[in-house]
């Protein structure tokens, strides 16, 4: 019993880090950021200090992206004061970076998008 329970739990904790959105239209990452956009309700995921996550909405701008972040995600910030709301696409450097100074910065490794004004 004592070997069972630490499988198991492992197991859950694969099975659950493995369960994924199949809407994901836009990805980028690095060792401490990730963003991913998914086509449902134009929603996003960002990994802003290489722990923990932040979401919300996006709207896309040709090659930059604007965020807006749920509220109330946070108690000790509002993400929308604090954390990155414009991300700009380069793909020809295949990166993207924070257009408004706040630290975030990634690789891109999936783009699937359709361009909008």
């Amino acid at each position: 019993m004592k070997v069972a329970l630490p499988i198991l739990t492992v197991g859950l904790m694969t099975f659950q880090s493995c369960t994924t959105r199949n809407d994901r239209i836009f990805g980028a990452s690095d060792e401490l950021h990730y963003i991913n956009l998914y086509e449902t309700g134009h929603d996003f995921e960002l990994l802003y200090n290489g722990v923990n996550t932040a979401t919300g909405t996006y709207t896309l701008k040709n090659h930059t992206i604007l965020l807006t972040y749920t509220e109330n995600q946070f108690k000790e910030f509002d993400p929308n004061k604090v954390l990155t709301r414009k991300i700009l696409i380069d793909k020809k450097a295949k990166r993207v970076g924070s257009l408004d100074d706040k630290q975030f910065c990634a690789n891109i490794d999936m783009d699937n998008r359709e361009l909008t004004n």
